[in-house]
């Protein structure tokens, strides 16, 4: 569908518009199409002042072109916007559009970015190293809900967090104790529909493999003086238990054991709500790509076997054996037949 570029500008800023008068704010441009593919997508208008004066833009021979490929390179995964101009009282105006990622979150330079109202919100973990920990948690308070109890041999109703507070702040700290300081990333909370990640920039040491973390295994802190820090001002209570702890706290809270993976050179703790596998929790994927089917179909609501293959990178006949191996599971369920057929979840 064509850019209404001239109505868009009428109606101003809002949720799914951002106005920008130069190709030159490409900081704010890049951190606006960000955060329009982390939801619903929108339009960004370049050449126009907030207050919708028409400023114009000076177009060289590969201005749409270089400002299409600093988009692709910038985001992660890729985001490729449809670019378009008008003429609008003798000035060029250009219309970027950006839909709305299959796969979320999308990344500009390594940070997530949220629209909230007409800004865009981001939550990386910044500040000193003290501070870290009281800013994660308290960013993850204001994000997470609380659900309410009621104890039959207690009066007043039970509330707790949908995950344990004690385990999210555990994993935070290893995060801020254990990161690679040499990278220049930063520590991630990313917050999902079903699940909370914690990103920490980083491996783990080579003496320690991820099987290691779910038993009793000796410490190896790459950054000793933090270590120590931590240790005397009570983040650390005991070396080499921070993984078993957060393990011991998800139990006693009734919800799935976190998961913790290596990723494009970083360490992420995964914690999951317990209504989520209820559902699938009879049933084993196989694929860290079936995990993104079912995780894209939770936004989506349907797929089809092509825009599967295409979504992921595989063959056709990948995609739908995939598909049939999770309707056979009884996760999926197929609506239609032959070249109108798609799937969604069961």
């Amino acid at each position: 569908m064509a850019l209404d570029i001239q109505t868009l500008i009428n109606a101003g800023e809002s949720e799914t518009v951002e106005l920008k008068q130069s190709p030159g704010e490409i900081q704010e441009i890049l951190e606006t199409v960000g955060a329009f593919a982390n939801a619903n997508g929108g339009a960004i208008i370049i050449g126009v002042a907030r207050t919708g004066g028409i400023s114009g833009v000076t177009l060289g021979k590969n201005t749409l072109e270089a400002l299409a490929n600093s988009i692709q390179q910038q985001t992660d995964p890729k985001v490729f916007p449809v670019l378009s101009t008008i003429e609008i009282d003798g000035k060029t105006v250009i219309g970027l559009q950006v839909s709305a990622s299959l796969i979320k979150p999308v990344l500009v330079q390594g940070r997530g970015f949220k629209r909230i109202g007409r800004s865009n919100h981001m939550k990386v973990i910044e500040g000193n190293i003290i501070e870290q920990v009281p800013a994660a948690m308290e960013f993850i308070q204001r994000h997470i809900s609380m659900a309410a109890e009621i104890v039959p041999t207690q009066l007043e109703r039970l509330e707790r967090w949908e995950f344990p507070r004690d385990a999210l702040r555990e994993a935070i700290i290893n995060a801020a104790c254990h990161r690679d300081y040499r990278d220049s990333g930063h520590i991630q909370i990313r917050i999902f529909d079903d699940r909370l990640e914690v990103w920490s920039p980083g491996l783990l040491p080579p003496e320690i493999a991820i099987a290691d973390l779910n038993r009793a295994h000796n410490s190896r802190p790459r950054n000793h003086r933090i270590a120590r820090a931590f240790f005397l001002i009570g983040y650390i209570e005991h070396w080499g238990t921070g993984t078993l702890r957060m393990m011991e706290l998800c139990k006693e809270a009734g919800v799935p054991k976190p998961k913790f993976r290596e990723i494009n050179g970083c360490f992420v703790v995964t914690f999951r709500k317990p209504q989520f596998l209820k559902k699938y929790q009879k049933v084993t994927l196989s694929t860290e790509r079936q995990e993104q089917i079912v995780e894209y179909l939770r936004h989506t609501g349907k797929i089809t076997g092509q825009s599967y293959a295409q979504l992921i990178g595989i063959s056709k006949r990948t995609a739908n054996r995939d598909l049939a191996l999770l309707t056979a599971k009884g996760i999926l369920r197929q609506v239609g037949k032959g070249k109108t057929a798609y799937f969604e979840l069961a």
